[in-house]
């Protein structure tokens, strides 16, 4: 007889935000993942389930692929989503990393190659999202575009402009306002104030959402040894 399923280890920060706290129960939540990170579980003896969502860009070193390629052949499941973990899913997906989502899609398609396409600034005390990330620029500007608000030829070039202010300091007000420059209507400007501030219509959200329900309906989770 079982006694239980370890509970999967979730590296995260923003992007877990709109996960139910039911769900929260039932994970161990631990802040962005970085370098270093992963040592401690290395020498433990019944590997399991580690997800990465977040994981840390400027204020330290970031987790390496490296360090993901060790845990892996430790035995443990590894599975990427959103941001940080499909950057690495994306590297890693060939060595049995797991990766979910569209934002992992990206990678794995080479629509998406650079880590500054995720990146963005964290307050260092909540771990809230102050920057805006290529991914989420990318998902709010097809929803101009699927409702009519800008053409095709619109959304790419203010993409162009978004990519061209770094990561951290790509703020969604200046963003919007350079799109106002370049030509998007009032109207269209408030509309992409309310979808960033919208979960629904963020990808790394929809993401992390879409990796806790896949881990917690137990298609990876591995089951403890049977109590002697």
């Amino acid at each position: 007889m079982l006694t239980g399923r370890k509970r999967p280890i979730v590296f995260g920060g923003p992007s877990l935000s709109e996960v139910a706290a039911e769900k929260r129960e039932r994970l161990d939540i631990r802040p962005p993942v970085r370098c270093g990170d992963f040592a401690p579980l290395l020498e433990e003896a019944h590997p399991g389930t580690v997800v990465i969502i977040d994981g840390v860009f400027n204020s330290s070193l970031a987790v390496t692929p490296t360090e993901c390629r060790q845990l892996l052949e430790r035995g443990w499941r590894l599975i990427g989503a959103s941001s940080m973990g499909a950057l690495r899913a994306g590297d890693l997906w060939s060595v049995g990393m797991i990766g979910v989502g569209e934002v992992f899609t990206l990678y794995r398609l080479g629509v998406l190659r650079s880590d500054a396409d995720v990146a963005v600034a964290l307050n260092a005390k909540t771990y809230e999202e102050v920057t805006a990330s290529v991914v989420h620029v990318r998902a709010i500007l097809s929803s101009l575009e699927r409702r009519g608000e800008i053409t095709g030829g619109e959304a790419r070039r203010f993409l162009r402009m978004s990519r061209e202010t770094y990561w951290f300091e790509r703020y969604w007000d200046e963003v919007i306002d350079s799109w106002r420059r370049g030509g998007l209507s009032g109207a269209a400007a408030d509309s992409a104030r309310a979808l960033a501030a919208d979960p629904l219509h963020h990808p790394k959200k929809r993401d992390a959402q879409l990796a806790v329900n896949c881990v917690l309906a137990h298609r990876w989770v591995e089951p403890l040894t049977p109590a002697a």
